[in-house]
Order: C-alpha cells, then sequence, then structure tokens
C-alpha cells in the first residue's frame, strides 16, 4: 500500500512532464513548417539553371560538419542550382531536402550519432536520391494496379543515340556569353535513361589557333545534363563531348574497386648489409585500414595516417626493425586489375562504345562574333577576385589564348616576368610535398631561379641569390618501382609539422598534392590520411598565422591501357578533388585546381603535362596565389597592352 500511494502521489506529476514534453515535441514540429532560414558555414555561389549568371555569393568561415545546419523548413525557391564553392562541390538544394534534421530534431527523431557514427554510409545514399527525385516525373501512378507493365529493356547510355543540342538551337554567340549545350542521355536502342551519374568531358575549341576552354557539366539525376562554356574569344568555335564513364563503369569503381585493400602491395626488403642485398630477405607487405591480422611486422604512424596501418610478412631470418627498403609493386596493380575486370558482372561497362567513347554529333560547330559596342557580355563570369584561400568553384576557370597561354577565370592571376618571379620569392621559405608532377614543378621553378636543369627527391635545402629557400619531399609509402630508402620515408603531417614556430614561418609557402599515388588505396584508409594531414594544417596555421598552405589538384591522366583506367582511374581522379576540398575548404587553404587548364589543352591528357606551357601555366597560377596583388597589378597592365608574356 505504501508503495502504491507513493506512485499515486507522483502520477499526477508524471503527467504534468509528460505534456510538458509533448507540448515542447508538437512545438518543434510546427516550427518546422514555417520557412525559417538555412544557415550554413560554407561558401557557395548560385546559378540559374537556364541562364547561370551568378545571383549571390555568400563566403563565411567554414566550420568541418558533414551537411549544412537547417533550421526549420527553408522556403521553396525553385529553378536554381546551388554549387558549392569552398567546401562541397555540389549539396541539393536544402528546400528539396528535409534532410538533415536541424539538431533538436536530429536529437529527438535520429540519436544514433550519439551512439555510433560507424557505418552511416548511407545517409549520402539518401541525400543523393532526395537530390535526384526532384529533377524525376514521379507523376506516372499504376492507379488500382501495383505495377506500370511494360515489355523492355533498359542498356547503357549510347554516345550513338543519346542527343546533344545547343540550348534554344542557337549557333551565333557573343564573346562573353555562356554557351549552354544540353545532353539528354539514351540507351543503344533510343530509350531514355531517367538516371544521372554518367561521366563527361566536354571542349569547345579553335584548333586552329588553339584556343580551347573545358565545361562544366551539371547532372540533374535524371538523364539530363547542362554543360556551359564561356565565348572567351571570336571566330569558329566546335564542341566536342567524350562519355569517359557511364553511370554503371563509375558504380563499379565505386563499389567493387575503390573499397578493396589488397589492390596495391609493397616488398619489403629486410638486411643489416645494405650493400649486398643477397644477405637480405624480401617480404610482402600491405595496408589495412579494416581487418585483422596474425604474427605480422606493424609499422604504424598515427599523427598522419591514422588507424592505417603498414603491415608485412614477418621475415624468417630478420627482426621487424631490420627492414631496408620498400618497392611498390606497380605490375601487381595490373594483375589485380585483370581479376576484378574477369569478376565484373557487366564486361560491356568495358567495352570502347561505352568508355572514352566520342559522341555521334561531335563536333557541333558554332560562330563567336565580338559584342556589336565591343564590349564583352559578362553573364555568369563575376569580377575577379584575389588569387586567395578557399575561392568559389567558378562556371569556367579560364581558357587557352593559344598553345602556350592560359587566361584564368577563377582569380586575378597572370604572367610573370622572371623578375617578378625573383621579386614575388624573395625571403621566402617554398616546401613542396608531392610525387612526379610536384616535381615538375620544383624543377621548373629551380630552372628560373638558378639555371639548374633537374632536381631529384631527397631532404633538400636549397637558397637562391634572392634569399628563397626551397625543400622538396617525397610522400611515403607511394606507389612506384623504385626502392625507397624505409629511413628517408616522409608524411605531409609530418613535414607540415617541421615547420617550426619561428618569424621566418610566417614566410612559408606550402604546397602538397595527396592524389596519384594514393588511387590504390581504398577510399576509407585515403580519407583517413587527409584528416591527419587537415589536422597538421590547423596546427601550422595556428602558430605561423603568416603561412600560405596550397593543395595542387589532379589532372586527367593517360590511361594507357583497360587496367590502368581501372586502377589509375580520372573518375577517381575527380572524385578526390571533390575529397581534398570537402576536407581541407574553409581552414585557409589555397587550392590550386588545374582540372579543365589540362583536360582543355591541345595535347593528349598525360600524367606529366608538356612543360613548356602547361607547367609553366600551372607555375603561373601557383605564383599567382603567393602574391596576389602583385598579380592583379600584373594582369591589368597586361590587359592595358603594355605586359608581354615569356614561354620557357
Amino acid at each position: 500500500m505504501p508503495l502504491r500511494l507513493s506512485f499515486m502521489t507522483i502520477r499526477p506529476r508524471l503527467t504534468s512532464l509528460f505534456c510538458i514534453v509533448l507540448g515542447m515535441a508538437i512545438g518543434m514540429f510546427l516550427n518546422s513548417k514555417s520557412g525559417l532560414s538555412v544557415k550554413d558555414d560554407h561558401a557557395f555561389v548560385t546559378y540559374d539553371r537556364d541562364f547561370p549568371t551568378i545571383i549571390s555569393r555568400t563566403v563565411k568561415p567554414a566550420s568541418f560538419t558533414p551537411t549544412p545546419q537547417i533550421e526549420g523548413r527553408p522556403k521553396q525557391v525553385t529553378g536554381s542550382i546551388k554549387m558549392a564553392t569552398a567546401v562541397h562541390d555540389n549539396v541539393a538544394e536544402a528546400d528539396d531536402l528535409n534532410f538533415p534534421l536541424d539538431k533538436s530534431q536530429e536529437l529527438i527523431l535520429f540519436p544514433y550519432d550519439k551512439f555510433s557514427r560507424y557505418g552511416l554510409e548511407w545517409k549520402g545514399i539518401v541525400e543523393e536520391l532526395m537530390w535526384a527525385d526532384k529533377e524525376t516525373d514521379g507523376t506516372t501512378s499504376p492507379g488500382d494496379k501495383p505495377f506500370l507493365i511494360g515489355d523492355g529493356t533498359l542498356g547503357l547510355t549510347s554516345v550513338n543515340s543519346s542527343r546533344i543540342y545547343l540550348k534554344g538551337n542557337r549557333t551565333i554567340f557573343s564573346r562573353g556569353e555562356l554557351i549552354h549545350l544540353v545532353i539528354e542521355a539514351k540507351d543503344e536502342k533510343g530509350r531514355a535513361r531517367g538516371r544521372g551519374g554518367d561521366f563527361f568531358f566536354a571542349v569547345l575549341s579553335n584548333d586552329i589557333k588553339h584556343q580551347r576552354t573545358a565545361g562544366r557539366v551539371f547532372d540533374h539525376g535524371n538523364g539530363t545534363y547542362d554543360v556551359y562554356f564561356h565565348a572567351a574569344w571570336t571566330g569558329a568555335a566546335s564542341i566536342t563531348v567524350m562519355l569517359y564513364f557511364t553511370r554503371e563503369a563509375v558504380h563499379w569503381l565505386n563499389t567493387q574497386v575503390r573499397g578493396q585493400e589488397d589492390r596495391i602491395a609493397w616488398k619489403g626488403i629486410y638486411t643489416l648489409d645494405p650493400e649486398n642485398s643477397e644477405k637480405g630477405e624480401y617480404s610482402f607487405c600491405h595496408i589495412v585500414n579494416e581487418g585483422t591480422w596474425e604474427n605480422e611486422c606493424e609499422y604504424r604512424n598515427p599523427v598522419s595516417i591514422g588507424k592505417t596501418v603498414f603491415l608485412c610478412e614477418r621475415p624468417k631470418n630478420f627482426k621487424c626493425e631490420d627492414m631496408y627498403a620498400l618497392v611498390g609493386d606497380v605490375d601487381g596493380l595490373n594483375i589485380r586489375a585483370a581479376q576484378m575486370i574477369n569478376e565484373s558482372y557487366n564486361m560491356k561497362i568495358f567495352s570502347r562504345d561505352y568508355i572514352k567513347a566520342s559522341f555521334a554529333a561531335n563536333p557541333i560547330k558554332l560562330q563567336i562574333n565580338e559584342p556589336v559596342d565591343g564590349v564583352p557580355i559578362k553573364n555568369g563570369i563575376p569580377e575577379l577576385p584575389l588569387c586567395d584561400a578557399d575561392l568559389p568553384v567558378p562556371i569556367s576557370d579560364g581558357f587557352w589564348r593559344d598553345k602556350m597561354v592560359y587566361e584564368y577565370s577563377s582569380c586575378k592571376a597572370t604572367q610573370f616576368s622572371d623578375q617578378e618571379i625573383f621579386q614575388c620569392l624573395e625571403n621566402r621559405h617554398l616546401w613542396f610535398c608531392g610525387d612526379s608532377t610536384m616535381r615538375q614543378w620544383y624543377n621548373m621553378l629551380l630552372f628560373i631561379l638558378t639555371g639548374r636543369q633537374k632536381f631529384r627527391y631527397a631532404k633538400s635545402d636549397i637558397t637562391t641569390g634572392k634569399n628563397t629557400t626551397t625543400y622538396i619531399f617525397s610522400h611515403g609509402l607511394r606507389t612506384g618501382r623504385n626502392a625507397g630508402n624505409i629511413s628517408h620515408l616522409t608524411f605531409e603531417a609530418d613535414i607540415i609539422d617541421r615547420i617550426a614556430r619561428t618569424e621566418s614561418c610566417n614566410s612559408a609557402v606550402m604546397v602538397m598534392n595527396i592524389n596519384y599515388h594514393f588511387l590504390s588505396w581504398s577510399t576509407r584508409a585515403y580519407i583517413e590520411r587527409l584528416l591527419h594531414g587537415r589536422k597538421a594544417v590547423v596546427r601550422l596555421l595556428s602558430r605561423c598565422p603568416g603561412a600560405k598552405m596550397m593543395i595542387k589538384m589532379t589532372h586527367p591522366r593517360d590511361n594507357e591501357d583497360l587496367m590502368q583506367t581501372v586502377h589509375s582511374s580520372n573518375w577517381v581522379l575527380y572524385d578526390i578533388n571533390r575529397i581534398v576540398r570537402r576536407i581541407f575548404g574553409g581552414l585557409g587553404v589555397h587550392f590550386i585546381d588545374i582540372w579543365d587548364m589540362s583536360l582543355s589543352h591541345i595535347s593528349p591528357d598525360n600524367i606529366h603535362m608538356p612543360r613548356e606551357d602547361v607547367i609553366t601555366q600551372q607555375l603561373m597560377l601557383y605564383l599567382s596565389h603567393i602574391c596576389p596583388e602583385m598579380a592583379a597589378n600584373n594582369a591589368k597592365h597586361i590587359a592595358d597592352g603594355n605586359g608581354k608574356f615569356k614561354h620557357y
């Protein structure tokens, strides 16, 4: 009886508490219908879909959050595409997604993030499907029947049946306009694909004058794609579009290839006498981010690669600490790629009709005229900012004026003379960390500063007459045939941490690329390495606020055969650019984006683009980010007709 009396005593209070909680929940639900604002700490540029003139630009300091924070349900906005500029490459309109929830709703309706973040990869699928759904015609209903019944076939996107055309069937444009191309994906029998995900390359060119620019592709998720080109010159022009991968090939690469950790291996060399390799022993080595192992030599660097572990089979006659060198098993990449291709459920996705296939309608010819008043139209191309950190992704990165000179549309970049380069780099400490494409930059810059033709990777410390000091390091655990001394292995996070807290650290310029040698790392292991690089960048900019941190992005490479197309895919290189922007965006990092520059050059795609033109122009963009005010003044000087271009 006392227990029952106690319960009866507190029951009214429990009832009152329940009513309060219920009222709060109802209030939040009603609040979610009231059309409040969207909060996001990142930078966005809004484009109109039919005519993507910049409507607004908002740049705010970005925090590292996976998705925009939404308060309530935003007002409905139609006919626009938000193009993320500092962090995300493609974020659906918040008004089209009631996901993710705001923080208060998240805690009540989806508390699982608090319990564990593991295994939530499906969140990305939810966002993708809801993004695609806004462009899909969902009005067809089976009525009172369970299905719409048909007898048909849906094939891969076909370059012979798909339709590509200029919006409004225009063929004459004025200089400065945006040229709008539409792709309607159909299979080989002419059936509309009705879904996005195909991967295209598109270029506008005048090959006689070597004037060329890349197109920006917008995927609507429903089989329709918009491609925009900047009409940057006058005269004849033509558009060519290539289907590089179908959606199915991209899906296969993402699900069957990129998650595999056994695609890349190394040969560990164990010896106590490096001069006599016959006395050594070889061991099979690999990296593991997910999985278990037993009785293997473990090599860890939690500061640089996190939980990823480098494992080697335990040698019979040596200790784990007796490893002397590593050699990458490049041939094994091809063997493993061939195995995965043979195991594929759909070999058709690798046929020539569906990989790097040119559209039957190519080339689409058009004419670009000088505007009547002689002033180029600026629709879609805003006033250029200084070459600064966290710049918006433009509708066009620029165009090749001729084979040698690229005019930039991302920022006020320019062409530097030798004297201006010396002036820009005086008293600077230049740090380079990367692969052979980074060595191209380094050798070119060293040639300008010192006259030296080549410099191999080493722990370098070269000071020029203008008190410019340069350092260059290669990646640790990179893919490559050359044996690397284990004591010389360096990781980008460790290198960044070497930039000491001194007065000179504020004159440091660090540029790295973390891409080509990591195409065969699993996506998870690669992202974890980037995240630890991100932490090192935060530490650097905290202790040396005057330092500049730059990331050299990827460009399309040559894929000589099918195996290389699988293990070193241009799709993965493109996606790496998105990952890198997502992870490092908002920190104050300078992104040296060279994808469109390389893609649109008249030279074939190659991992090592020509030095005399492409590499020189990449360096000019790099220098413009180091000395943005000098670049802006020089760009005006050249525009006034007083500057000269120098070809190296």
